[in-house]
Parts: C-alpha cells; sequence; structure tokens
C-alpha cells in the first residue's frame, strides 16, 4: 500500500474505548522502517503559550499527536513562505519549520494563529503494521486533504 505524505486516514473503530476511536490523522512521515502521523481530532486541555511561555498569544490549542513521543512538539501549516525549512504534504499543507520563528511571527502578528495546527506527540508504525491494520479494516483513506 502507498502511504503518500498529507494522505488522511480513518479509524473506523467503534470502540470507544480503542485509543484511536473516529481519529483521523494525517500522514507527515515515513521511511523505510516506519509511518509518522499526527491526530487531527483530539485536542487537549492545554494551550501552545502553556508549553512554550516566550509566545504572547494566548488560546492556541494544543492537539494530541498520538500515544508516541509526548516530549516532542511540532506543527502544520499553509505557510510555506515564512517556514520554508518546513516539509511539504501535499499542495497547501506543510509541517514543521523552526520554532523561534514560529513564536517571534505569532508574537508579531505575522501569521494568523487559525494558519497553524500545533501537536505534542505523534503516531507511529512499522511499515507492515499499518498495512496489516489496513487489511483487516482498522483504517481508511479518507478522500480529501486536509487544509488549514
Amino acid at each position: 500500500m502507498n502511504f503518500a505524505l498529507g494522505t488522511i486516514i480513518a479509524a473506523t473503530t467503534n470502540d470507544e474505548s480503542d485509543f484511536f476511536y473516529q481519529s483521523k490523522i494525517v500522514l507527515n512521515q515515513h521511511s523505510a522502517t516506519g509511518i509518522y502521523g499526527l491526530m487531527l481530532d483530539q485536542p487537549l486541555d492545554l494551550f501552545f503559550n502553556h508549553l512554550e511561555p516566550s509566545c504572547n498569544v494566548m488560546n492556541i490549542s494544543v492537539y494530541n499527536g498520538g500515544p508516541v513521543g509526548l516530549d516532542e512538539i511540532s506543527f502544520l501549516h499553509n505557510l510555506p513562505n515564512h517556514f520554508p525549512e518546513a516539509m511539504q504534504l501535499n499542495g497547501k499543507l506543510y509541517w514543521g519549520g523552526y520554532f523561534s520563528k514560529l513564536i517571534s511571527a505569532l508574537n508579531n502578528k505575522i501569521i494568523n494563529p487559525l494558519e497553524i495546527m500545533i501537536f505534542k506527540g505523534y503516531c507511529g508504525w512499522d511499515i507492515k503494521q499499518l498495512t496489516a491494520e489496513f487489511d483487516c479494516g482498522d483504517w481508511i483513506i479518507c478522500k480529501k486533504q486536509l487544509f488549514l
């Protein structure tokens, strides 16, 4: 199965106790051994300025990116001109950039907070694991792309 960057997958489980219940995940990185993604629909009870006190902008939600790497913070955006170091996931969606630039741009009102999504943690699978989960029907590929 081809897991292209920017693909959104949706969990099919009906088990409300499952960690991925009704989750949608954008795939943002893959290598020869693994595939990684960010959950799009689980905001945490946490704001970015609590994680990064130098950010003066209040009320920017932080999303639960997944159960792995809970000490890692990343962001999605549609601002390639501000973050040329970011990785393009699809036509208009980018992942990453320098946090110092993000904080400066937010503090100086150069970018709109609605143009970013911030994540704590990520999801990760071995390629064979995710392929097997698709084969079992645990996930489907969404036809829509994410645009911020």
